[in-house]
């Protein structure tokens, strides 16, 4: 079961946000990063592993889709939600997604263009 931080103390919790060039040699790193900035807000292992592989499949698609030369992550909680964005400047569509880390089960994504 994924945990979210406790939100009871009413702090801000800290935001994931690089840039990278486009370049399928730089996503292990970036997905290294994800699952240390996971890992440092107490989400449960299996939900972090599984949060960087879906967050690794987007980056992966502006690698081989976008045409675009950089791509940005921001991860953030809002409340016990993982907001993660993928941004670029390729001429596809922009998604962001709210990855539930409450449920008992693998964590649930919610797109939305």
């Amino acid at each position: 079961m994924a945990k979210a931080p406790d939100m009871t103390a009413e702090k801000t919790l800290p935001t994931l946000h690089f840039r990278l060039p486009v370049d399928p040699g730089r996503l292990q790193r970036a997905r290294e990063r994800i699952r240390d900035y996971l890992h440092s807000q107490a989400v449960a292992e299996r939900s972090s592993r599984e949060v960087a592989t879906a967050i690794e499949e987007a980056m992966t698609n502006v690698v081989r889709h976008s045409g675009s030369p950089n791509l940005e992550v921001v991860l953030r909680f809002e409340g016990a939600d993982l907001i993660a964005e993928i941004r670029d400047q390729g001429s596809a569509r922009n998604w962001s997604a709210a990855i539930s880390t409450t449920s008992s089960s693998a964590p649930t994504v919610s797109s939305w263009p």
